[in-house]
């Protein structure tokens, strides 16, 4: 794929590069003077990857129990909101569904507070933070989400991931654009 840039008699765009990665043999030069002028292709790789990893995702093989590493999941957990020294053998935890990345929460949806020791729960009358918090004699400051249950983790990830490919694709426009017009300028003097 060769096309002349500029001054340039070749221009070479290796496999799995995008078109500002080309190799460049300047006009009456040998080939032993190539030029490479690279931008970082990070933001192309990164949405591959992505979309590898999705389908990874949404096509799972067959699991077996207690084998190989589990990447996603979704389930239940329980929260600590706050330990209560005055009902025995309680705690006022959050409890709601997640799904779940490499370990790391997602998405939370369905949350409820209740009474909870280790594994065992018990729903309470009513929902109202004011109310439970009179319910149990504690303030009702004390009674909110968990903020792993309002931002989970792994939503924050994600949103940070595609800003950044977001901004890389931006500045790879910008470039690209920078690129086209210092060729015009040089085809013109």
């Amino acid at each position: 794929m060769g096309r002349r840039i500029s001054g340039m008699c070749l221009a070479i765009q290796p496999p799995l590069f995008s078109d500002h990665d080309l190799l460049h043999i300047p006009c009456g030069q040998n080939s032993s003077e190539l030029i490479f002028e690279s931008e970082p292709i990070v933001a192309t790789r990164t949405l591959f990857l992505i979309v590898v990893l999705c389908g990874l995702f949404l096509f799972p093989s067959q699991a077996e129990a207690g084998r190989g590493l589990v990447l996603w999941g979704q389930s239940q957990d329980i929260s600590l909101v706050k330990s209560l020294d005055d009902v025995p053998d309680s705690d006022l935890g959050y409890m709601y569904s997640y799904f779940s990345l490499f370990f790391v929460n997602v998405w939370t949806w369905g949350g409820q507070f209740v009474l909870y020791k280790d594994d065992s729960y018990s729903d309470l009358p009513t929902q109202d933070a004011g109310e439970i918090a009179t319910l149990l004699g504690i303030e009702s400051g004390e009674v909110k989400k968990p903020i792993g249950y309002t931002i989970p983790l792994g939503a924050v990830i994600l949103g940070v991931i595609l800003l950044l490919v977001l901004v890389m694709k931006l500045k790879g426009s910008s470039d690209e654009e920078e690129i086209i017009e210092e060729s015009v300028e040089e085809t013109d003097a």
